[in-house]
């Protein structure tokens, strides 16, 4: 189980009903909020790592031309 899953299973499955059906299924909209974010933010980041490393893989490649 990767940590983005462990958050999100985490977060849903220590949900505890309040007794009112409004305020429970506001709850619910702002942990799915949390999580979207969260999937945002792990997905930028991992875009960020990969642009890191092709140019680092550029400027290895380009070194090894001189």
């Amino acid at each position: 189980m990767s940590t983005d899953e462990s958050f999100r299973w985490t977060l849903t499955s220590t949900s505890e009903s309040t007794g009112n059906p409004g305020k429970d299924m506001e709850l619910d909209m702002m942990r799915d909020m949390i999580n979207k974010s969260k999937d945002q933010k792990i997905k930028l980041k991992l875009g960020q790592v990969q642009a890191e490393e092709d140019a680092n893989q550029f400027l290895n490649e380009s070194l090894n031309k001189l």
